[in-house]
């Protein structure tokens, strides 16, 4: 590498970001001290199909009026069926809009649009998913708790962003627990991709986690010296390292995973 790039500080007060030492005390003055994913309305979105049989069933404000928020990036993947559809709250507490929808759309398909008034009620809804979707067709993801078909498992865990992150975060809490630390956490260990790079003592202790707009590096050390993220995440004190750092730069996903 021609360019040193610093190594990044995992957050201590819970939103689970990995930021640049120098700005740690600026984040933690906004930091909601809990994860995006948290704060996320449970909505599905309803095929444009079966817009205009939903809509005219369901209560007023169980969906919305607007198409679904899709990045132009990605327009080109997206089925015309799902941009032009409109998004939906669940309608009975307790059951995920997207496990609702697919036993409504279900329902319209088998038994036309008097079935979705009986998916209106918990004992109705649960009656329907009996009869009308085979046991083991669909399931919760282990990782992030979505409603998905089996079929639609391993993309679901490959192109959701919500599912990458609880994975990512998931295996940072068991290497936690485990005694591996952010560099800034443990004793000499190098704050540099080029300073760790070249110390075979340390690429042997490293563990790396992608989320999905970084990655995180972890390393091992027989005891770190520094106040753990557990200890942090307490007291919401920055780490004594994120106090003293120089001007510093995030390391970006792709060097790290060179």
């Amino acid at each position: 590498m021609g360019q040193a790039h610093y190594l990044t500080i995992r957050c201590p007060l819970g939103c689970e970001a990995w930021l640049q030492p120098t700005t740690i005390e600026r984040h933690q003055g906004r930091c909601r001290r809990r994860q995006w994913v948290d704060e996320l309305p449970d909505r599905a979105v309803i095929p444009a199909g079966f817009v205009p049989i939903l809509a005219s069933v369901l209560p007023p404000g169980v969906v919305e009026d607007r198409n679904p928020e899709v990045r132009r990036s990605r327009r080109h993947e997206v089925a015309l069926d799902f941009c032009l559809g409109r998004p939906m709250h669940s309608p009975i507490e307790g059951v995920r809009a997207r496990r609702w929808l697919h036993v409504a759309t279900r329902a319209i398909e088998a038994r036309g649009v008097q079935a979705v008034r009986q998916a209106l009620t918990l004992d109705g809804f649960l009656d329907l998913e009996a009869d009308l979707v085979p046991a083991g067709d669909a399931t919760e993801c282990p990782h992030c708790g979505e409603f998905v078909t089996r079929r639609g498992m391993g993309s679901h865990q490959a192109t959701s962003v919500v599912c990458r992150w609880r994975r990512a975060v998931a295996e940072v809490d068991q290497a936690w627990e485990s005694g591996w630390r952010d560099p800034f956490n443990v004793e000499g260990a190098p704050l540099t991709w080029a300073a760790l790079s070249s110390r075979v003592r340390w690429r042997s202790r490293m563990l790396t986690v992608p989320y999905p707009r970084w990655t995180a590096v972890l390393l091992k050390a027989d005891s770190p010296v520094r106040p753990t993220a557990g200890a942090d995440r307490d007291s919401g004190s920055a780490p004594p390292a994120a106090r003293r750092a120089p001007s510093l730069r995030m390391m970006p996903s792709s060097e790290v995973r060179r």
